[in-house]
This record gives structure tokens, sequence and C-alpha cells, in this order.
């Protein structure tokens, strides 16, 4: 049996060192090299903040217009798996209520985004609600979605209503993709201006 045997001269292992280093260079970002950034770049992000900017700007107006002018405010936070949001929205106790949320990830460059939701408590007992509603926003800005939230809430202490543990869950679509996601969160909410 022959065994096969490669002759790496010099030359012929630096022709290999140069075609690694030129795929890693066209794969990685490389840190010395200055990004050029022409004003066709520019442009693009420009037109979708303005877009962006009419989005947040309607979904403020629906959040507003479905809500009384003396109605009471909640605030939330909730977490769901890598991303946090906060929440500013109606009373949670009347049997339909509305919620912006930001999302607010813990990490750098993490995609960020907005959603407004709407839900109607179609069980509402003495100790827990039950939510149903819908749910439009901007992934990082600029992709839409639309979900389908639905919720637990519970209201663990007897005396004080005003506070709540929240646990949903959300299958949403995601607009870019086109791909169906489900997204699971928990956390607390509290009733401001309750009498």
């Amino acid at each position: 049996m022959r065994i096969r045997t490669w002759d790496l001269s010099n030359k012929s292992h630096l022709i290999i060192k140069n075609q690694v280093r030129q795929l890693y260079e066209k794969q990685f970002f490389n840190p010395y090299e200055k990004p050029h950034i022409s004003s066709d770049a520019i442009q693009p992000s420009i037109r979708t903040m303005k877009n962006n900017k009419s989005v947040f700007l309607f979904l403020a107006t629906i959040f507003f217009a479905l809500s009384d002018l003396g109605a009471q405010v909640h605030v939330g936070l909730y977490k769901g798996g890598l991303t946090n949001q906060i929440g500013v929205g109606t009373d949670f106790e009347k049997k339909y209520f509305g919620e912006l949320r930001v999302i607010a990830p813990d990490m750098v460059n993490y995609p960020s985004g907005i959603e407004g939701l709407f839900h109607h408590n179609f069980k509402q007992t003495e100790w827990y609600n039950l939510h149903v509603g819908l749910m439009l926003g901007l992934h990082r800005f600029e992709q839409a979605k639309a979900g389908i939230p639905l919720g637990f809430s519970f209201k663990p202490i007897s005396g004080h209503r005003h506070f709540i543990i929240l646990a949903e869950t959300t299958p949403y679509f995601l607009a870019s993709p086109g791909e169906l996601f489900l997204r699971a969160n928990i956390g607390l909410r509290y009733n401001f201006g309750k009498d």
C-alpha cells in the first residue's frame, strides 16, 4: 500500500496561508479596516426613521383614543427570555384595556422595539383575570409584527388589588422573515390612581 505525501514547500505554504487569511477577512469583521459608508446607504435609514416615527405616532394615537382621559394608569415590567419589556397602560381591571410596551434589552446592540397591545378580560374574579388581545409592533423599529397575547393575571394580596403577577404567552408573526414565533413573559403590574 502506498501512502500519498504532500509537498508543502515554503511557497505552497504561503499560498495556503494567504487564501485562509483572505477567506477570514471576507467572513469576519476586520477591526483595522475603516468602514466606508456611502450617501446611498444613509438615505434608506433616514426614510426608515421617518416611517417608524409615523407608525409610532399612529400606535400612540390609537392607544390614547381607546383610553379615557380620567382612567387609571398601570405600569408593568416583564421578562421573557433574553428581553425585558417596560409597559404603560390603562386600568387592567376594566373589561378592555390597552398597553404600550418598549422592548428594553440588557445587552449592547440587541434588537429593541415597540408594541401596542389591546386586551379583553374575558374572565374576571377577585383573585385572577384571564385576558386575550391583539399585539401590533415593530421589531428593531423597522420590521412589523403582529400577535395574539393570552395572559393570566394573579392578584396575590387580598387587601391590595392594585398589584398583580402576570404570566403571558404570545404567538406572533414577524413580517420580515415571514416566520411564526412564540414568546412567554412573566412580569409585575401595578395600577396607579385606583380608589
